[in-house]
Protein backbone atom coordinates (compact mmCIF):
# COMPACT_ATOMS: atom_id res chain seq x y z
CA UNK A 1 0.00 0.00 0.00
CA UNK A 2 1.18 3.29 -0.92
CA UNK A 3 1.15 6.09 2.33
CA UNK A 4 -0.51 8.90 1.94
CA UNK A 5 0.84 11.99 3.30
CA UNK A 6 -1.35 15.43 4.69
CA UNK A 7 -0.63 18.48 2.23
CA UNK A 8 -2.01 21.09 2.33
CA UNK A 9 -1.35 22.69 -1.11
CA UNK A 10 -2.46 26.59 -2.33
CA UNK A 11 -2.87 27.02 -6.53
CA UNK A 12 -4.46 30.37 -6.54
CA UNK A 13 -2.62 33.53 -7.02
CA UNK A 14 -0.89 35.31 -4.40
CA UNK A 15 -2.88 38.77 -3.66
CA UNK A 16 -6.17 37.46 -5.43
CA UNK A 17 -9.59 38.00 -3.63
CA UNK A 18 -11.83 35.03 -2.99
CA UNK A 19 -14.74 35.17 -5.98
CA UNK A 20 -12.72 37.74 -7.90
CA UNK A 21 -11.62 36.84 -11.53
CA UNK A 22 -8.44 37.84 -13.45
CA UNK A 23 -7.68 39.18 -16.44
CA UNK A 24 -7.54 36.99 -20.03
CA UNK A 25 -5.27 37.57 -22.61
CA UNK A 26 -6.92 37.12 -25.98
CA UNK A 27 -4.78 38.54 -29.07
CA UNK A 28 -2.11 40.20 -27.18
CA UNK A 29 -4.97 42.32 -25.58
CA UNK A 30 -5.75 41.77 -21.97
CA UNK A 31 -9.71 41.73 -21.48
CA UNK A 32 -11.46 41.59 -18.47
CA UNK A 33 -14.01 39.17 -17.38
CA UNK A 34 -16.39 41.40 -16.33
CA UNK A 35 -18.69 43.67 -18.60
CA UNK A 36 -18.76 46.95 -17.91
CA UNK A 37 -21.97 48.64 -17.69
CA UNK A 38 -21.08 51.26 -20.06
CA UNK A 39 -20.17 48.32 -22.65
CA UNK A 40 -23.47 47.72 -23.75
CA UNK A 41 -24.64 46.55 -27.07
CA UNK A 42 -25.96 49.31 -29.83
CA UNK A 43 -26.34 52.42 -27.28
CA UNK A 44 -28.25 55.19 -28.42
CA UNK A 45 -26.38 58.38 -29.58
CA UNK A 46 -28.24 60.32 -26.39
CA UNK A 47 -26.70 57.66 -24.09
CA UNK A 48 -22.91 58.02 -25.88
CA UNK A 49 -23.09 61.18 -25.56
CA UNK A 50 -24.28 61.66 -21.85
CA UNK A 51 -21.66 59.49 -21.36
CA UNK A 52 -19.22 61.73 -22.49
CA UNK A 53 -20.45 64.85 -21.25
CA UNK A 54 -20.30 63.12 -17.90
CA UNK A 55 -16.52 62.78 -18.29
CA UNK A 56 -16.10 66.71 -18.89
CA UNK A 57 -15.61 68.76 -15.35
CA UNK A 58 -17.81 71.74 -14.85
CA UNK A 59 -16.34 74.09 -16.23
CA UNK A 60 -15.21 72.76 -19.39
CA UNK A 61 -18.98 72.60 -20.07
CA UNK A 62 -21.06 74.50 -22.61
CA UNK A 63 -24.54 75.68 -21.32
CA UNK A 64 -26.31 73.83 -24.25
CA UNK A 65 -24.08 70.74 -23.38
CA UNK A 66 -25.05 71.13 -18.98
CA UNK A 67 -28.66 71.84 -20.42
CA UNK A 68 -28.44 67.97 -22.44
CA UNK A 69 -26.72 66.33 -19.56
CA UNK A 70 -29.78 67.85 -17.12
CA UNK A 71 -32.28 66.65 -19.14
CA UNK A 72 -31.14 63.05 -20.21
CA UNK A 73 -30.45 62.59 -16.45
CA UNK A 74 -33.75 63.85 -15.50
CA UNK A 75 -35.48 61.83 -18.22
CA UNK A 76 -33.35 58.47 -17.01
CA UNK A 77 -34.29 59.23 -13.51
CA UNK A 78 -38.30 59.65 -14.12
CA UNK A 79 -38.36 56.38 -16.50
CA UNK A 80 -36.59 54.47 -13.22
CA UNK A 81 -38.73 56.05 -11.05
CA UNK A 82 -42.15 55.38 -12.94
CA UNK A 83 -40.94 51.75 -13.66
CA UNK A 84 -40.00 50.41 -10.04
CA UNK A 85 -42.42 47.35 -10.08
CA UNK A 86 -39.20 45.21 -10.55
CA UNK A 87 -38.57 44.53 -7.23
CA UNK A 88 -36.81 41.37 -6.30
CA UNK A 89 -39.06 38.65 -4.36
CA UNK A 90 -35.98 38.68 -1.72
CA UNK A 91 -36.39 42.88 -1.05
CA UNK A 92 -40.13 42.39 -1.23
CA UNK A 93 -39.94 39.35 1.85
CA UNK A 94 -37.40 41.31 3.93
CA UNK A 95 -39.66 44.99 3.61
CA UNK A 96 -42.47 42.79 4.65
CA UNK A 97 -41.08 40.85 7.63
CA UNK A 98 -39.32 44.63 8.92
CA UNK A 99 -42.91 46.44 8.35
CA UNK A 100 -44.37 43.30 10.62
CA UNK A 101 -41.90 43.38 13.03
CA UNK A 102 -42.03 47.09 13.38
CA UNK A 103 -45.59 47.14 14.29
CA UNK A 104 -45.49 44.41 16.54
CA UNK A 105 -43.19 46.42 18.74
CA UNK A 106 -44.95 49.37 18.66
CA UNK A 107 -48.17 47.50 19.48
CA UNK A 108 -46.00 46.09 22.33
CA UNK A 109 -44.61 49.33 23.42
CA UNK A 110 -48.06 50.85 23.21
CA UNK A 111 -50.19 48.35 25.39
CA UNK A 112 -46.98 48.37 28.11
CA UNK A 113 -47.11 52.05 28.11
CA UNK A 114 -51.25 52.47 28.66
CA UNK A 115 -50.80 49.56 31.02
CA UNK A 116 -48.48 51.59 33.14
CA UNK A 117 -50.62 54.69 32.77
CA UNK A 118 -53.75 52.94 33.91
CA UNK A 119 -51.73 51.53 37.11
CA UNK A 120 -51.11 55.68 38.20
Amino acid sequence: MKEVDDVLEHFGVLGMHWGKRGSKKIGGKIHSTIKKHTAKENPSEDHTKKVTLKKKKLHQMSNEELRTLNTRMQLERQYKDLNKHDVSAGRAFVTKTLTDIGSDIIKTTMATAIKKAIKI
